[in-house]
């Protein structure tokens, strides 16, 4: 390790041999124990009442507080070495041509990386795979820079942990004492080093957490953007919010059009007509829909428990943007189909996974239209629902003989009569007709 550092780094090749002897020793020394007691004499350190692995284990403690009291750096961090340096380094390491006479066996290690993610907590994709890996693999030490690059949350430092112990893994540290040795007998005061600096690692989170949201909410109470995307119609000077006078009125436009019942295809017509665009594309349903849904232009902003209304400056108004609300609510999940009434449309959930059955249609070799209710599990979150699409027609037959079969059932009738008196605030009983015409009805 020494030569890549001084070749990619140019630190000294005393300095880093200097500091790399400590964990070098403590590496080898299931290797060399016998040597190491050696150490230990010609170091002064009385070994007539230790046994073979404890004098051993005294020479590395030796040689570390030698090189604190010298003042050698302790870590490669304190001589520059960023932490992402690290996998190269090991790399040029195990390819240098003096590795072959190390005492003990090295072997090429895994590298899991995670690049900008947060170490909070443990959903991390590299992470997991190497969790995953050490059940069966070969290797036996997870190495990291620090013991925060583990992890930052203590519960989960601690299952973790547990987890690679139980697969005969060990956790060491490249900069700090842990509570482990590299042949698995315990390093006494890293007990009580490792707790504390995972602990000074998770409370430096939490306070750094706690410290950005208050400066952001401060930041928001005074009217200032915080970042984000820009909705279309805004854009941002001196971190302040300002509107676009050419695009709100398109914005405008688009509401005032949807309040009119027209819709989201037509209303993009006409705007290719004009000539507009949307980020410099034409636009999409999605974009159209993404606008009316957007609290921001009534110039209200939520963001977790806390509402502001001075961030953004207000494009279209309350009564406008209720209309549209309501109406987006009515038309959710497609309640509409220009061509074919869907009698069951948002009104079936699916038995497998619980999602609402959505009407499709499609059209056949033979050019015929062929309509049907799919699950939005399986379509649209692919959630891996096995629920096949049902044929509209064969569907809606079972529902209607079904219903028509409770429609003979008096007691039945009649408490479906009543809740209908109740919805309707009608005063009077209804006449009803157990025919399909009066089970179509119903869903109407």
């Amino acid at each position: 390790m020494a030569h890549p550092l001084g070749a990619r780094f140019d630190i000294a090749h005393g300095v880093a041999n200097a500091l790399l002897l400590p964990v070098v020793m403590e590496f080898n020394l299931p290797a060399a124990k016998g040597k190491y007691a050696e150490i230990s004499k010609a170091m002064g350190v009385d070994v007539s009442a230790m046994g073979a692995d404890e004098a051993a284990a005294a020479a590395v403690k030796a040689v570390k507080d030698l090189s604190v009291s010298l003042g050698i750096p302790q870590t490669l961090r304190e001589i520059g070495i960023p932490d992402t340096a690290l996998p190269q380094l090991a790399k040029d390491a195990f390819a240098d041509v003096c590795t072959g006479g190390n005492p003990r066996k090295i072997t090429e290690a895994d590298t899991y990386i995670d690049r900008a993610t947060t170490g909070t907590n443990d959903n991390r994709a590299a992470f997991q795979q190497m969790l995953k890996d050490c059940e069966n693999a070969a290797w036996k030490v997870v190495l990291v820079y620090a013991i925060d690059r583990f992890g930052r949350n203590s519960v989960e430092v601690a299952l973790n942990k547990q987890r690679l112990k139980t697969n005969g893994k060990v956790l060491i540290s490249a900069t700090q004492r842990t509570s482990d040795n590299l042949d698995g007998t315990k390093n006494l005061d890293g007990i009580l080093l490792e707790n504390v600096y995972i602990g000074i690692a998770e409370y430096y989170s939490a306070e750094l957490s706690q410290k950005i949201l208050r400066g952001l909410r401060e930041s928001r109470r005074k009217g200032q953007f915080c970042g984000g995307k820009i909705p279309y119609g805004y854009y941002v000077t001196d971190k302040k919010v300002q509107v676009d006078e050419e695009k709100a009125e398109v914005v405008r436009f688009i509401f005032r059009q949807y309040a009119a019942g027209v819709y989201v295809p037509k209303i993009i017509c006409k705007l290719n007509e004009k000539g507009l665009l949307h980020n410099g594309k034409p636009f999409l349903p999605n974009a159209i829909y993404g606008i009316l849904r957007n609290e921001r232009y009534l110039g209200i902003t939520r963001i977790r428990d806390e509402v502001y209304d001075n961030i953004y400056p207000q494009i279209v108004d309350a009564d406008l943007y209720e209309k549209v609300k309501r109406k987006l609510i009515k038309n959710k999940i497609g309640s509409r189909s220009v061509k074919e009434v869907y009698l069951l449309r948002n009104k079936v959930k699916c038995g497998y996974c619980g999602n609402i059955i959505s009407a499709e249609c499609g059209t056949a070799r033979n050019g015929e239209t062929i309509r049907y209710y799919k699950c939005l599990g399986r379509k649209k979150h692919h959630n891996g629902c096995n629920k096949h699409p049902v044929r509209k027609e064969a569907l809606e037959e079972l529902v209607l003989d079904s219903v028509i079969e409770a429609m003979q059932d008096e007691k039945t009738m009649n408490v479906a009569l009543w809740r209908m008196l109740e919805r309707r605030g009608a005063a009077e009983p209804l006449v009803y007709s157990s025919t399909r015409h009066g089970a179509k009805s119903i869903f109407s």
